[in-house]
C-alpha cells in the first residue's frame, strides 16, 4: 500500500464501491471486497488465505477443504471482474483504484496521477497540449497527450464479441450469486484385460477378475503389459478380464472437455473439471453441470436428469415425437460395412434447467469420438449461432429458451469427427 494514500481515502473508496450499481444488489462480494481492504488497512493482510476467507466471509463450517470447494476462487475470479467493469464506467473518475491480483486475496491500492492545473508551467513547452476533455484537475493515469485513435479490437475481444451469443445459450451468469460451471467426465463401465503366469484369476485392484480362454485371448489385441513382463517368453501367460466403473473416461471426452474449457474462459466464465461419479445433488445446487458421454455411463445423470425426446437404446436414436420431416429413429452404422470406411454416429446437445435456477448440459453420442465431434461442433461460432437464431424463431418470445434439445449427425473416419450437421432443432 503506498504511503501517499490515506486510511481515510481508501475507506471512502470502498464505500463508493459498494454503493455503485456493480456491487449494492452483491451481499457476498461486498462482504468479501470490504474484508480484504480492512485486513490490508489494518496490517494483518498476510493473514489472508482461500480457507480463512471460507470461514470468515462465506460461511463455511470449520474443516471445509478449499480443494473440494472452490466458492473463494470463483468468488475472486468474479470481484476482479466487478472491480474492472466499475473502474472501466461509474468509477472512471475515481483518483484511488482497489484491484485483486490474480491467484492472490490481498488488495493493492493505487493513486491516479492528477493533472497539473490550467497555467502552472511544467518545464518546457508541450508540442502535444491535453485536448479539453483532459482539462485543468482532470484525473489522468499518464501525462497528458493528444488521445489516439482506438486502437485495433485485440484478439481476446474480438473472441468475446464473436462468441456473445453464448450467454443465450448457456444462460446469463447469475449476478447476483454467480456459479462455477463444472465439467463431467463419464465414468463408463468397461472391461479392462491383463495376463499373468498363474491360471488361477487373481484380484485386481481389489476386483474379482474373469479368466479367458487362449481360444478368445488370440483374438485380444496385444496387451502392453504381456510383453512387458519379465516372464512373458520364459513361462504361458494366462489372460484374465476385470470389470471397472472408475478408472476410465473416453478419449473423446477428455479432448471435448479441453473444447468446452477453452470457450467458457473466452466466455470469462470460471470452470472446473471432475469425473461423473463425483456428481451429487450438493455440487448440481451450487454449480452449472456440463456433463459429457450418454446419461447411461453417469449413475447421477440417468437418476435425476429428465428424458430428453431423442433417446439412446441399442445403438440407435429414438425419436419419442417425430415432427414434420422427422425420422422415428435414427441409427448409428458403419457406412459400407467397414470401421476403415467410416462410422455414422449421432448425438445430441441437451439443455435442462433445474429447480434452482442452475441448468445442465449434456453433450452425448453413441461413440465418444461422436461426443467430441458435439463438443467441436457446440464449441465453433459459426456453427452454433444459426442454431441460436433457429431457437429463437422457434420460441415466441424470439429467446432462446431455457431448455432446448438438438440432435447432430456426426461422421468418423479413423477415430476422428469428420464432419457434422444439424438433424433437428427442438
Amino acid at each position: 500500500m503506498s504511503d501517499e494514500i490515506s486510511i481515510s481515502e481508501i475507506r471512502q473508496e470502498v464505500d463508493s464501491i459498494l454503493k455503485s450499481e456493480h456491487f449494492r444488489n452483491s451481499d457476498k462480494l461486498s462482504r468479501f471486497l470490504d474484508y480484504i481492504c480492512a485486513k490490508q488497512v489494518e496490517g494483518t493482510a498476510s493473514e489472508l488465505n482461500e480457507y480463512l476467507l471460507g470461514l470468515e466471509v462465506f460461511g463455511r463450517k470449520a474443516g471445509f477443504s478449499p480443494s473440494e470447494d472452490s466458492i473463494v476462487r470463483v468468488r475472486a475470479h468474479e470481484l476482479r471482474r466487478r472491480l474492472r467493469e466499475y473502474y472501466a464506467g461509474e468509477g472512471q473518475a475515481s483518483r484511488i483504484r482497489i484491484a485483486l491480483p490474480k491467484r492472490h486475496y490481498i488488495p493493492e491500492f493505487t493513486r491516479v496521477k492528477e493533472a497539473p492545473p490550467e497555467g502552472v508551467p511544467t518545464g518546457a513547452p508541450d508540442k502535444n497540449p491535453a485536448p479539453a476533455s483532459q482539462a485543468a484537475g482532470a484525473n489522468v493515469l499518464e501525462p497528458a497527450h493528444p488521445k489516439p485513435e482506438a486502437p485495433p479490437m485485440r484478439g481476446i475481444e474480438k473472441a468475446r464479441e464473436l462468441y456473445a451469443f453464448y450467454a443465450d445459450l448457456l444462460g446469463e451468469l447469475n449476478e447476483r450469486d454467480p456459479q462455477l460451471t463444472l465439467i463431467n467426465l463419464s465414468n463408463p463401465k468397461v472391461m479392462f484385460s491383463f495376463a499373468c503366469s498363474t491360471p488361477s484369476a487373481p484380484a485386481y485392484l481389489g476386483r474379482p477378475s474373469v479368466s479367458i480362454t487362449p481360444q478368445l485371448a488370440k483374438h485380444l489385441p496385444a496387451n502392453t503389459n504381456d510383453v512387458a513382463l519379465p516372464f512373458a517368453t520364459s513361462k504361458p501367460l494366462y489372460h484374465f478380464l476385470h470389470s471397472t466403473d472408475d478408472e476410465y473416461t473416453g478419449m473423446g471426452e477428455a479432448v471435448c472437455a479441453f473444447h468446452l474449457g477453452r470457450l467458457l474462459q473466452i466466455l470469462d466464465r470460471p470452470v472446473h473439471i471432475t469425473q461423473a461419479r463425483f456428481l451429487t445433488w450438493d455440487k448440481a445446487s451450487r454449480d452449472n453441470l456440463i456433463i459429457l458421454g450418454l446419461p447411461v455411463m453417469n449413475a447421477w445423470t440417468e437418476a435425476n436428469l429428465a428424458q430428453p425426446n431423442f433417446r439412446f437404446v441399442s445403438a440407435c436414436w429414438h425419436n419419442t415425437q417425430p415432427r414434420s420431416g422427422e425420422e422415428e429413429t435414427y441409427q448409428c452404422e458403419l457406412e459400407g460395412g467397414s470401421v476403415q470406411r467410416g462410422f455414422t454416429d449421432y448425438g445430441i446437445i441437451f439443455m435442462q434447467p433445474l429447480p434452482n435456477g442452475n441448468r445442465v448440459l449434456l453433450l452425448a453420442a453413441a461413440s465418444s469420438y461422436g461426443t467430441l465431434g458435439l463438443g467441436e461442433f457446440f464449441c465453433n461460432p459459426d456453427r452454433m449461432q444459426p442454431v441460436c437464431e433457429t431457437l429463437r424463431m422457434k420460441s415466441k418470445d424470439m429467446k432462446v429458451p431455457s431448455a432446448y434439445e438438438i440432435l447432430v449427425r456426426v461422421r468418423i473416419k479413423d477415430n476422428l469427427p469428420i464432419e457434422t450437421s444439424v438433424v433437428a432443432v427442438r
